[in-house]
């Protein structure tokens, strides 16, 4: 019988690890399963174009809730409820087992949608062909929003200490390079002379089930979860084979773990530790944050389109002027990689808030193409670098027994104001762009409020140091 490893244990093991192409290799699979995510979620903005040029939804009218909200709110619909239960699970169920369900549910959602409306159209009327695209853009979403929680999660849970805010920026940037691969595709895939090609976008999105069984085979769970739910064989064989595996690529014997209590696992239900007093604060403070965040970030990246329709340019323009916009999204997490170790996470996205909010409001009120582009591309690039730190920090304000539930449970709130976003965007868009863009950038100024006088510190301090399980810390 296995020894029993505490979780402390199995931090100081995996801590004192060198980084090696195993941490390499395991960021690698993770970015790729969330590429298609990402994928999906920004082909969102030109389905609200080449829906209606399709015939598809009608214009929405100023003021009104339109069809084409609704659209657009039935992922972020399904990504609350992804994020709220689907994502809390892997507190019970496994990070492994609940990344690899998550990718199999959006590309279902996304195959069903895009290969169905149509046949439904033509067999029951096109109120059944928008019931199952609603229907499927529910469950690709709901995919989607677990899976990010489960990703930071996860890198969070197996990378040392000194490089796990760089480890999460870099596996934004590798998923990043869907957003111009999105961009690309629209262009070229529904441009103006083909917007009814919009449902192979759909399709392209549902090849991410390709790869689950390359990851069912090569992920290994988090050690960290393992021991904390009791696992205990399970967690000391998985640090075997890491530290055997990093042991024969360095060449060298491993550093000795720092010393640790000899405490013992203790399970509490993870919902009930997000509220006690050690992280009642920060629940709060994240819940916040999510609700706000949101609201400029993809009230920008999900309505460019719309928004370059309603300065005037035409459908192929737009799309020409969002895929320079989103040319360089890669460079947001890559520039967040480089600064997260350097500068403290929480100050960053301070910085970053402020930023957005004065550059949103620039490209409000700007009106030349090129002008336009540049600017787009500053706040893609900013949003993406905001994204990557964000993700990074709010992975470490909850303990391993909690952590997926914390950020489960306050990510959901972001996904409850995109709904909210989505609904309204239509009808305040075609009443003019300096509403929805002072609604953008206010949002930005509440975070960088919020996080300044409530975030706290986290660089360089393990994960068991930042956050303690409420028994470890008495």
């Amino acid at each position: 019988m296995a020894d029993v490893l505490t979780p402390e244990q199995v931090a100081a093991r995996l801590d004192r690890l060198p980084v090696t192409r195993f941490h390499r290799r395991f960021i690698g699979r993770i970015a790729l399963g969330g590429w298609f995510d990402m994928y999906d979620n920004f082909i969102a903005g030109t389905l609200a174009v080449a829906l209606i040029a399709s015939g598809v939804l009608p214009e929405p009218q100023p003021g009104e809730l339109s069809m084409l909200g609704l659209f657009m709110a039935s992922l972020a619909l399904g990504m609350f409820l992804g994020s709220a239960f689907l994502g809390m699970a892997s507190d019970y169920l496994g990070r492994r087992f609940a990344f690899i369900f998550l990718l199999l549910l959006y590309s279902l959602g996304s195959l069903v949608g895009g290969t169905g409306f149509y046949p439904m159209t033509a067999i029951a009327g096109a109120s059944a062909g928008i019931a199952l695209l609603l229907v499927t853009r529910v469950i690709a979403g709901a995919g989607i929003g677990a899976e990010n929680v489960v990703m930071d999660v996860y890198v969070s849970e197996m990378v040392p200490q000194q490089v796990r805010g760089r480890a999460v920026a870099f596996t934004q940037a590798i998923i990043f390079t869907a957003v111009p691969v999105a961009a690309l595709a629209s262009r070229y895939i529904a441009p103006k002379e083909r917007p009814h090609h919009w449902w192979l976008l759909l399709v392209l999105g549902s090849l991410g089930a390709l790869f689950t069984w390359y990851f069912r085979r090569n992920l290994p769970e988090s050690p960290r979860w393992s021991a904390r739910v009791g696992r205990h064989e399970e967690a000391a064989q998985t640090l075997a084979m890491i530290e055997k595996e990093v042991e024969q690529e360095t060449g060298q014997p491993l550093p000795p773990p720092r010393e640790t209590t000899a405490a013992t696992a203790r399970r509490r239900a993870s919902f009930a530790e997000i509220w006690s007093p050690r992280y009642r604060g920060r629940t709060l403070m994240l819940t916040g944050f999510h609700l706000l965040q949101t609201i400029s970030y993809y009230g920008f990246m999900h309505w460019v389109p719309k928004f370059l329709v309603a300065k005037g340019f035409d459908y192929n323009t737009t799309l020409n002027i969002q895929l320079g916009a989103f040319f360089l999204a890669p460079l947001g997490p890559l520039l967040g990689m480089w600064s997260c170790e350097r500068f403290q996470r929480k100050w960053l996205i301070v910085g970053l808030g402020l930023t957005l909010a004065t550059t949103q409001m620039a490209f409000c009120l700007a009106t030349d193409a090129i002008l336009l582009t540049a600017l787009g591309a500053l706040i893609v690039i900013c949003l993406n670098w905001f994204s990557s730190v964000f993700h990074a920090y709010q992975a470490e304000l909850f303990p391993t027994s909690a952590r997926a539930t914390g950020v489960g449970f306050s990510y959901a709130w972001s996904r409850a104001s995109i709904v909210a976003t989505n609904l309204i965007m239509p009808g305040l868009i075609a009443g003019g762009l300096l509403l929805p863009f002072g609604i953008m950038a206010g949002a930005m100024v509440g975070v960088s409020l919020i996080v300044g006088a409530f975030g706290p510190l986290t660089n360089a301090r393990s994960l068991e140091e930042l956050s303690p399980s409420d028994h470890e810390a008495a």
